[in-house]
């Protein structure tokens, strides 16, 4: 997640309904320490969602990683499981992409070269067309294609 905040995060799990009367909160905090954030959160459907707010003071310690555990009694006790953890990065900044055209069908590696850009196991490009007007087309035209990348070390770029 960025640490400008506004994306979501989802909680997944069996038994996830909140209690009646009390609030569903989900807590994040550094595996490091010195940093712990709960945030109002919602129960639907057996999962917990909840708006991310800017997580600007861990961007001296990008990237960071943070367990995420849940309370479904207003803070009285918490859920938490080893495998939660998420990673906040300082906001990516993509510079350039090499090359810079690439057969439509595929087949040609493509480099795309930023600032802190990290190796993650979930690193992906996502590649929207554009339209004739310079505008992007959006994932309701169906332009919108996702693929697995890696960083690539000494490149100064991910790799797709």
């Amino acid at each position: 997640v960025s640490t400008t905040g506004g994306g979501s995060l989802t909680v997944t799990g069996e038994g996830l309904e909140g209690v009646p009367g009390k609030k569903v909160i989900v807590r994040l905090e550094a595996a490091t320490g010195g940093f712990d954030r709960k945030v109002h959160a919602e129960s639907r459907e057996g999962e917990l969602r909840c708006f991310l707010p800017p997580l600007t003071e861990l961007e001296c310690l990008s990237p960071a990683l943070l367990r995420v555990s849940a309370s479904l009694d207003s803070g009285d006790s918490w859920l938490a499981s080893p495998s939660c953890v998420i990673t906040a990065h300082a906001p990516i900044s993509l510079e350039r992409v090499r090359p810079r055209s690439a057969p439509s069908a595929g087949g040609a590696e493509l480099l795309v070269v930023g600032k802190r850009l990290l190796q993650t196991p979930d690193l992906a490009v996502r590649f929207v067309a554009g339209g004739s007007d310079g505008g992007l087309l959006g994932a309701r035209d169906g332009m919108v294609r996702v693929v697995k990348a890696r960083y690539r070390q000494g490149k100064g770029g991910v790799a797709c």
